[in-house]
């Protein structure tokens, strides 16, 4: 089964610029528990063309198809006691993160879990282009 990329309308502002990984049936999501010490979730963003491969795996002792990939991670830092800034191009860093299905999160204790991920758009020359 192929990995599908899935957007919503952009009239749902709660998800405008955001993408939901699904396979088959299957929606995943990326879990805290999963990614790598001093790695925030909320800094992920999800390249167009992001090759998620599927991988077996276990979640309380139970088997299931996990989807590996390079995303890439934000390093957005200076948000100390500030509620805002002016905006700023971030650079981003690959990341190998391991999406899992939707339900099974929760198993490994508390963490957070994200369905809806960001787009990617890298900035050429002032303009915009989703990568």
């Amino acid at each position: 089964m192929p990995v599908t990329l899935m957007e919503s309308n952009p009239l749902v502002e709660e998800t405008r610029n955001q993408v939901a990984v699904k396979r088959g049936p299957i929606v995943y999501c990326l879990e805290g528990a999963n990614l790598p010490k001093g790695a925030n979730l909320f800094d992920i963003v999800m390249p167009d063309k992001a090759a998620l491969q599927p991988v077996p795996m276990q979640i309380d002792h139970n088997n299931m198809m996990g989807l590996t990939g390079i995303v890439r991670l934000r390093s957005d830092t200076g948000w100390q006691n500030t509620l805002y800034r002016e905006a700023t191009v971030n650079d981003t860093k690959p990341l190998k993160v391991t999406f899992i299905p939707y339900y099974a999160w929760g198993n490994r204790g508390h963490s957070d879990m994200a369905v809806w991920v960001p787009k990617y758009f890298q900035y050429f020359g002032g303009q915009i282009q989703s990568q």
